[in-house]
C-alpha cells in the first residue's frame, strides 16, 4: 500500500495568493512539502479574477471568479458578460467570492444585493457552485439563497450565529472556517464547528487575512498554515486528523471538481 495515503492532505478552500509577500514559486514548493495539496485561489474582481485563472497553470491551484460586494460598483451589463465569458473556462471551478457585507463595504445595499442576485443568475446558468462572502447579512443572504434554491456552494469564512449556520446546513450549503476560529473570543464559530456534519465541512486559511493562533500578528497567512488548522479542528472535534482530512478532500471534490468529472 502507497504510505502516502496513511498521511493527512490538506486543502486551502479560499486564499488570495497574489496579495502575499511570498512568491508563489516558493511557496508552492513548501507547500507540497507540508502535504497541502488542492488551494483554490478566489477571485473578487475582474482583475484577480483574471489573476486567478492565470494561477491554474499550477496543478494544484484551482480558480473561482466573481464580484466582491465591496467592488459591487461598476456597470453592471458590461461586467456580467466578461463573468459570463471566463466562467466558460473549464479551470474556473466556482463563482466567488459574491454576497453581501454590511459592515466594510461602501457599496450601497441596493448595488449590493443587484449583484448578488445576477451572479447567482450566472451561476444557475453556468452549473457552478458558489463562495458566499456574508458580514452581518444573514436576513438578506438567506431570503436571496432560497430565491436561488437551485444554487449551491459554500459560506466562506463563516462568522454568523449558530441558528442561521443551522438553517444553512438544513438548506444542503457547505460551512468554511477560517484561522480565527482559533482566536480566543471565537466561541460561537468553536461551537459550530462541533455543529457541522462532516459532509459540510471546509477549511481555509483566507490568506493573507486571518492568521491563526499562535502566529497571530507575527507571521503572515498563507495556506501553509492548513495543516495547523486541521490539527485545531481536529481536537476540537475529537476527530483522527486523518480521518478529517479524508472526509474534507472528498467535500472539496465534490463541490469544486465534480463538473470537471462529468
Amino acid at each position: 500500500m502507497d504510505q502516502r495515503l496513511n498521511k493527512p492532505f490538506f486543502i486551502d478552500s479560499h486564499c488570495h495568493l497574489p496579495l502575499l509577500k511570498e512568491s508563489i514559486s516558493s511557496l508552492l514548493e513548501k507547500c507540497g512539502q507540508a502535504r497541502v495539496g488542492h488551494i483554490l485561489n478566489v477571485g473578487y474582481d475582474r482583475c484577480s479574477s483574471e489573476d486567478s485563472l492565470s494561477l491554474t497553470k499550477f496543478d494544484i491551484i484551482l480558480a473561482s471568479a466573481g464580484i466582491h460586494p465591496h467592488y459591487a460598483t461598476e456597470e453592471l451589463q458590461r461586467e456580467l458578460g466578461w463573468l459570463l465569458d471566463i466562467c466558460k473556462n473549464p479551470a474556473v471551478v466556482a463563482i466567488g467570492e459574491i454576497g453581501l457585507d454590511t459592515v466594510k463595504s461602501s457599496t450601497s445595499r441596493e448595488s449590493q444585493i443587484k449583484w448578488f442576485e445576477a451572479q447567482l443568475e450566472i451561476a444557475e446558468e453556468s452549473n457552478l457552485p458558489v463562495i458566499i462572502h456574508n458580514r452581518s447579512a444573514d436576513d438578506d443572504v438567506e431570503r436571496i439563497l432560497m430565491k436561488h434554491n437551485r444554487v449551491k456552494g459554500v459560506l466562506h469564512c463563516f462568522s454568523s450565529g449558530i441558528e442561521f449556520g443551522l438553517r444553512m446546513l438544513e438548506l444542503g450549503w457547505f460551512l468554511s472556517f477560517s484561522g480565527n476560529i482559533t482566536y480566543s473570543k471565537s466561541n460561537v464559530l468553536r461551537e459550530m464547528i462541533m455543529r457541522v456534519p462532516a459532509s459540510q465541512l471546509l477549511l481555509e486559511t483566507d490568506a493573507p487575512y486571518l492568521t491563526p493562533m499562535p502566529y497571530r500578528g507575527k507571521k503572515e497567512n498563507s495556506p501553509l498554515m492548513m495543516p495547523l488548522i486541521y490539527q485545531f479542528v481536529s481536537d476540537l472535534r475529537g476527530e483522527d486528523l486523518l480521518e478529517l482530512s479524508q472526509k474534507i478532500k472528498t467535500n472539496f471534490e465534490s463541490l469544486f471538481l465534480k463538473k470537471s468529472k462529468e
